[in-house]
């Protein structure tokens, strides 16, 4: 998988779950061994646990990438505060 396969993906995801809408940030690297992983920032994630956020976006991720998820690493979910904070630090 390449970075733009999943970049596509999450776009799908996120796009099905109304996530796109004000998206903050939108990041895919790809990593050794095959992998890609990415940072998504979203205003939706607001008042949610990681494992909320996750479960909006993993299980759809899978759903759509079958075993070609395997090739998914860490996927960062932030909200827009966070992620500023992260990049300010």
């Amino acid at each position: 998988m390449t970075k733009q396969e999943l970049r596509v993906e999450l776009e799908a995801i996120l796009g099905s779950t109304g996530l796109t809408t004000d998206l903050d940030e939108l990041q895919v690297e790809e990593l050794p061994e095959a992998k890609v992983a990415g940072i998504v920032s979203h205003p939706k994630f607001d008042g949610k646990e990681l494992p909320e956020r996750r479960d909006l976006v993993w299980p759809l991720l899978r759903q759509r990438l079958g075993g070609r998820a395997q090739f998914v690493g860490t996927l960062l979910l932030f909200t827009p505060e966070e992620y500023a904070a992260l990049r300010a630090a």
